[in-house]
C-alpha cells in the first residue's frame, strides 16, 4: 500500500470522527429538547456504540417524551444534519478510493 491508500484511509477516519461528534451533537439537542435527564450522557451512549445499539436504544426511550424545539434549534438541527451527510459522503469517496489503491 502506498501514500494514496494512506491518505484515503486519514479521509475515512476523518469522516468517521466528525459523524461521531455530529451524532453526539444532534443527540444531545434532541434530548434536551424532549426534557430527558442527562442529555450529554445520552450523546456518548448513542454516539459511542459502533454497531448502533446505543442509538436505537435512544431512538425506544425517546419515545415516551414530545418534542419541544424552538426555531434556532430546529435550524441548529438542520445544519448538523448537513454537516453529517458529508461526512457520509467522505466516508464513501474514502473507501471507493481505497478500494480502487488496493484492487489497482
Amino acid at each position: 500500500m502506498d501514500v494514496y491508500g494512506y491518505f484515503f484511509i486519514i479521509i475515512i477516519l476523518i469522516g468517521n470522527f466528525n459523524l461521531m461528534y455530529r451524532v453526539y451533537q444532534m443527540t444531545k439537542l434532541d434530548s434536551k429538547s424532549r426534557g430527558l435527564k442527562r442529555p450529554r450522557l445520552w450523546g456518548l451512549f448513542s454516539a459511542g456504540t459502533q454497531n448502533g445499539a446505543g442509538l436505537i436504544f435512544y431512538f425506544i426511550e425517546r419515545r415516551k417524551y414530545p418534542l419541544v424545539m424552538s426555531e434556532s434549534e430546529k435550524k441548529i438541527m438542520k445544519r448538523y444534519k448537513k454537516i453529517a451527510s458529508i461526512c457520509i459522503i467522505f466516508q464513501i469517496v474514502g473507501m471507493i478510493g481505497f478500494l480502487a489503491v488496493i484492487i489497482f
